[in-house]
Parts: structure tokens; C-alpha cells; sequence
């Protein structure tokens, strides 16, 4: 019998007490490949995928309870492990607090882009869907003139953080650091992982628990090639300059588009 949308969604939530609760939680950033990211593990024989990518638990839906939340996960089979991606928990300050409440011991996956051009793709994720009429220029120029402006505890719809606040990267993961510990967090370069998947697969294999093979990665939600203005995407960048330095002095590894020596 194949059940309807509704009937399976009820079904889950009836047999809720008896399913697992994530093992790890891929919590951003936003544009920065999580929808390639949450596919190519869930290819992986030992990962049992859950109802959805993106469940929002931590950010928007915490007041529904953890019933509401494990109702989106299968049950545990001996072996496998469990996962979701919801980009916009790295975006919510409360979201590490309210996962260290629920899933302590859960590993955290952190995937990062050079922020300038995570900025490009997320105005023209927003632009080309009709939800930001305005020029490049335009949506990015307030927070240019306005750099130290203090980013919101939470965005609704989450897609609706500024484009260059969602690009600063140390102010994000500080949080997941303070709640998971700095080796509970792993910090994945999106740029190098579509550069060496293979060696960044076996990085998130080593780290969540799984047996490690070969998987083969496919680029999802991909924009077509486009150029933005060079010199304001040099003032982008120039915006960046603390923030990446401050990043630089919170992580201990190297990021293709990042000098950590300094």
C-alpha cells in the first residue's frame, strides 16, 4: 500500500519515540554546497537519510519538541548513522545552545566558502528566483557602509540574512566551538572539497565513524557562470578582511581561500 504524503508524515510522528536522533548535523553556511554535501553522504551504505534535508529544528521549530524532531529520522539499524542539513542553524545564534540541549554528543559539520563569492551566489540564488529585484550593488551596499553592523539571534525565511553578514564565518562557528568543543566541530572548505572530494570524504568519514569508500560527488544547485562587478567585488572582499583574520586566529587548519599562518 503506498501511503500519502500526509498519512506518512503521521505514521512518523506516531512512531517518533522509537526513532534515532542524529549522530551528526551538517549546520551550514548558507551557498556553500550543503545540498551536495547532504546527497553524496546519503549515498553512503552505512548513512540512513532522513525525511527531509533541511528540518529546521534548531532554528525555527525547537518549540515543537524533540517528538517533532526525531519523527524525521528512521529508525537506528545497528551500524548505520543518521544525519540532517539545515544551512541556516550556522546563521542562528541560539541554534548550538539548543542542539547541545538535545544532541550533545552529536559530531557537527561546518562547510565553508571563500565569503565573496558565497555572497554573489546567494544574491543570485535569491535574484534569479524573483525574491531580491535589486542590483548586486544595491543589496550589499548597506552593510558595505555599515560593516560592524551586528547580525540578528535568527532569520525567517533563514534565506533572508544579508548576504555579506552570512559570509562571517568566525562569529558563527565561535558558538558551535564553545558548546561541541573545538574537535567536535569539523570545518569542511567546500572549495577543496569539489577540488578533492576524496580526501575530504575521508576526513567526514573519519570523523563521524564511518567505514571508508568511494562515493562520487555531484555539484547540486549550481549556479550558471556569471561575473560580478570587479570593483565591487574588491570592496567585498576589503569588507572581509577582519572577519577572515579573525576566522584565521579561531581555526587550526588550511582553507584554500584563507592564509592561516599569519
Amino acid at each position: 500500500m503506498v501511503l500519502t504524503k500526509k498519512a506518512r508524515r503521521g505514521y512518523r510522528r506516531v512512531t517518533s519515540p522509537t526513532r534515532s536522533l542524529p549522530d551528526f548535523i551538517v549546520v551550514g553556511g548558507l551557498r556553500c554546497g550543503t545540498s551536495s554535501f547532504f546527497h553524496w553522504i546519503c549515498s553512503h551504505p552505512d548513512v540512513d537519510r532522513p525525511a527531509r534535508k533541511e528540518i529546521h529544528f534548531f532554528d525555527l521549530n525547537f518549540h515543537r519538541g524533540a517528538w517533532w524532531y526525531r519523527s524525521y529520522f528512521p529508525r537506528k539499524a545497528p551500524g548505520h548513522l543518521t544525519f540532517e542539513a539545515t544551512p541556516s542553524y550556522l546563521t542562528t545564534r541560539s541554534a548550538a545552545r539548543r542542539a547541545g540541549s538535545l544532541v550533545p554528543r552529536a559530531g557537527v559539520i561546518a562547510l565553508i566558502r571563500e565569503p565573496a563569492e558565497r555572497a554573489w551566489s546567494h544574491y543570485r540564488f535569491q535574484h534569479a528566483r524573483g525574491h531580491d529585484p535589486r542590483s548586486f550593488e544595491e543589496a550589499v551596499r548597506g552593510e558595505l557602509d555599515a560593516p560592524d553592523e551586528p547580525a540578528a539571534d535568527w532569520y525567517d525565511p533563514p534565506s533572508s540574512i544579508p548576504y555579506l553578514v552570512a559570509g562571517r564565518y568566525a562569529e558563527q562557528l565561535k558558538p558551535w566551538f564553545d558548546i561541541f568543543g573545538r574537535d567536535g566541530v569539523l570545518i569542511v572548505d567546500s572549495d577543496a572539497m569539489f577540488a578533492d572530494p576524496e580526501t575530504t570524504l575521508q576526513r567526514v568519514e573519519s570523523f563521524v565513524g564511518l567505514r571508508q569508500i568511494t562515493l562520487p560527488l555531484m555539484h547540486r544547485n549550481k549556479n550558471a557562470p556569471s561575473v560580478a562587478d570587479p570593483d565591487l567585488m574588491a570592496a567585498v572582499r576589503a569588507y572581509y578582511a577582519e572577519p577572515n583574520r579573525q576566522l584565521a586566529g579561531l581555526i587550526d587548519q588550511p582553507i584554500s581561500w584563507l592564509d592561516v599562518s599569519s
